[in-house]
């Protein structure tokens, strides 16, 4: 009995393998490579939307897990296939899963919003993976131990590492000495008095200029935009509002706003961090109008809580 019902049940995880549901002119399919793995295999979940209109498609936000017990070992990026004389579009986004624990893993559809509205959706049928492990062979015998193995001590070897080890010492010490030694020249003002180092406001805002002129997340390059913008906005937020907001977390750093900025400027703060923190560490990738919208936010912040200066002052400073 109990063979039949896994007979059944493996059965119906070979139908699953590769599910589709359509809504409309949307059609959804989820596809594994296969649905029998051993434990710590790696196989591929390929995630496809064919699209046949103007509609606006969002994939499923997927962490590091999909269930508890299939974790995902790498995402790749969201690819557009354009089918020619058709006006048909075709995303893609593969996925690498794995298990490190056996058992039979039903994964529940996966559910991709259109037009960003919640009651309008198409989704995939569930998926039925199951993690084998390796098999013994009782019938063998038990075999002893072996004993370590002795390796012979080589002196040349030793004599080689610190030898080299000295001389990376010695050549440390001398291009210190060399910087140290070598005095700044003295620069004669004459007439002038020495000028101001800026206000934080406009290092922020310089910084976050600099930032958007290398436009890292159109070359892809998007965990290191948000990181960027998080440590720029951090900066920022230390220097103006005297707090330790460089080595908080983002839940400590939104606690010190709730009594020092108004609520505009704690929504947009909030926004930032958190995109930044699934950026670095949760490998979300944010779409397009995210990463505009965080340096916008950030802009906002820097002109919101700077200082306002008076005439009489900005004529000093000119």
């Amino acid at each position: 009995m109990k063979c039949f019902i896994k007979i059944s049940f493996l059965a119906i995880g070979l139908l699953a393998s590769i599910t589709g549901y359509s809504q409309g002119s949307v059609k959804v399919t989820a596809t594994l490579d296969t649905n029998f793995i051993l434990i710590g295999d790696q196989i591929n979940l390929l995630l496809e939307v064919t699209n046949t209109t103007k509609n606006e498609v969002e994939f499923p936000l997927i962490l590091d897990t999909i269930i508890e017990g299939v974790e995902v070992f790498e995402k790749s990026g969201i690819d557009t296939i354009t089918k020619e004389g058709y006006d048909t579009v075709v995303y893609r986004q593969n996925l690498v899963i794995t298990s490190f624990d056996s058992g039979f893993y039903a994964m529940s559809p996966f559910r991709f919003l259109i037009n960003g509205d919640t009651a309008n959706y198409a989704e995939t049928e569930p998926l039925l993976l199951e993690v084998q492990t390796i098999p013994v062979k009782i019938e063998e015998d038990i075999k002893d131990i072996k004993d370590p193995l002795s390796v012979p001590f080589d002196w040349f070897e030793v004599v080689k590492y610190v030898g080299v080890g000295l001389f990376l010492i010695i050549l440390l010490g001398i291009i210190l000495f060399f910087i140290l030694s070598k005095k700044k020249p003295t620069e004669i003002v004459s007439g002038f008095t020495q000028r101001k180092p800026l206000p934080p406001h406009e290092i922020a805002l310089a910084k976050l200029q600099t930032l958007k002129d290398k436009k890292l997340w159109q070359h892809g390059r998007v965990k290191e935009y948000h990181s960027e913008i998080s440590e720029i906005l951090r900066e920022y937020l230390e220097a103006r509002l005297g707090f330790n907001a460089m080595e908080q977390v983002t839940d400590e750093i939104m606690s010190e706003l709730e009594t020092r900025v108004n609520e505009d400027v704690q929504r947009k703060s909030k926004t930032i961090l958190q995109l930044s923190d699934l950026a670095k560490f949760a490998k979300f990738e944010p779409l397009p109008d995210e990463n505009e919208q965080s340096m916008d936010f950030a802009v906002d912040i820097v002109n919101s809580i700077k200082p306002v200066e008076l005439p009489e002052e900005k004529k000093k400073q000119e």
